[in-house]
């Protein structure tokens, strides 16, 4: 049983480190302003750009609501999209 414990801890590391960063890091790293972290998750997920987070808010949104201006520069420069569509549930 020991073994087997070892065995699905040590999976369980080699799997998570591996794991995409999630969309829930963008925002926490827009929201905290850090542009050089905001940067490097872009860098490795481009697709993070225009995601969705928590309200239906996109990392440009917000940017502006925490009034993270550097970051909001950026993600206007990065291509974000400015306009803010309302999805029907």
């Amino acid at each position: 049983m020991k073994n087997f414990k070892s065995s699905f801890i040590l999976w369980f590391i080699l799997v998570s480190s591996f794991m995409p960063v999630l969309a829930e890091d963008i925002f926490e790293s827009v929201k905290k302003g850090d542009l050089d972290q905001v940067k490097a998750i872009l860098e490795k997920n481009p697709h993070l750009l225009n995601a969705r987070g928590e309200y239906d808010r996109t990392p440009l949104l917000q940017a502006a609501i925490f009034n993270q201006i550097a970051v909001f520069r950026f993600l206007v420069e990065k291509g974000q999209i400015l306009l803010y569509p309302i999805r029907k549930v």
